[in-house]
């Protein structure tokens, strides 16, 4: 009987003992300081906050320095936050804080802030004119690559991507991409037309030393098509779109019809469907987007003129052009 009673105290005990270990809990500090944000980029707004979990911050005494400095005109009682400007990138600001308390207690704490910068280009691949001096657009069901291009400097140095942790979010998905040297994303937007996607990247560096943040939107456009006059010598007159081209009785004319923003590599591998004056007509089979209009046989007066450029491998809608043909 005495061994079974030493063997329910010890279970007992070890009962006890498991229940404290479960329900230990850890103290807080009773002082900490954090940025926001934390890796500010130049010249943006930075505000330090302290943390006083364990005393009432109203009843307690701040003392601040930034860089060495005291900055009695930020401290004072209960002022538990001051704001500063970053400056350029690579440098670095140590905020210091003393904090006397009512109860006679006094706490310091301290924290340096470093300053980065991050942009985030991205490039949609379709399809524009070699001629066009603008960006490509995305459009529903095309590939967008989004770049992420820190710049990071740790004493004295810029890291590459090489030495960089990135973690990229896409829309609700946390964690899509990730790794170091992951700093390129490629987006396939949704086949909805005029969706968006929201892009957050996350980069630090391999020692936790600093931590940037970057996002941006990217919103799907709608493909177009503009119709440009061209000639046998020279070509599409790619300055001369209007809504009203005007020409003369028993003339041979050329129009190329231009498309913009489709997934398709080529303008050759989108169908074309051309309108004139209410009738269906299609250009020639090599070029399809260049329609040889003879007006011969029309009256003076107003002839409306249109194209339909449509994707004939994707869910893109097709694109419209249009303009009025003035015969004289």
């Amino acid at each position: 009987m005495r061994i079974a009673t030493i063997k329910i105290t010890v279970l007992l005990l070890a009962g006890v003992l498991s229940g404290f270990f479960v329900h230990a809990q850890l103290v807080p500090d009773a002082l900490s300081l954090a940025a926001s944000p934390s890796s500010p980029s130049p010249e943006e707004t930075v505000t330090v906050q302290a943390a006083t979990p364990t005393f009432d911050k109203n009843t307690a005494f701040f003392s601040w320095s930034i860089d060495g400095k005291t900055r009695p005109d930020l401290s004072g009682a209960g002022k538990d936050s001051v704001t500063f400007i970053a400056g350029t990138v690579g440098s670095a600001t140590r905020v210091n804080v003393d904090v006397s308390r009512s109860d006679g207690e006094g706490n310091s704490a301290s924290l340096m802030v470093m300053v980065s910068d991050l942009s985030l280009p991205w490039f949609a691949e379709t399809y524009t004119p070699k001629w066009y001096a603008g960006k490509a657009l995305p459009v529903a069901s095309s590939v967008v690559s989004v770049v992420a291009v820190p710049q990071i400097i740790l004493n004295g140095r810029a890291l590459s991507p090489q030495e960089l942790i990135y973690s990229w979010d896409l829309d609700d998905e946390e964690g899509v991409v990730s790794g170091i040297g992951k700093e390129v994303l490629r987006v396939k937007m949704s086949d909805l037309p005029k969706t968006s996607h929201h892009v957050k990247v996350t980069i630090e560096d391999t020692g936790k030393r600093i931590k940037k943040e970057g996002e941006i939107f990217l919103v799907a456009s709608a493909p177009k098509v503009v119709i440009y006059p061209s000639s046998p010598l020279g070509g599409g007159e790619w300055r001369a779109a209007a809504a009203v081209f005007t020409a003369s009785v028993d003339k041979l004319l050329d129009f190329v019809a231009e498309p913009f923003f489709f997934s398709a590599a080529s303008k050759k591998n989108l169908s074309y469907r051309w309108d004139v004056a209410g009738a269906e007509v299609f250009g020639s089979p090599q070029n399809p987007h260049i329609l040889t209009l003879n007006t011969e046989g029309f009256a003076e007066g107003t002839i409306p003129l249109s194209v339909s450029v449509d994707d004939k491998d994707d869910l893109v809608s097709p694109a419209f052009g249009s303009f009025n043909l003035q015969i004289q």
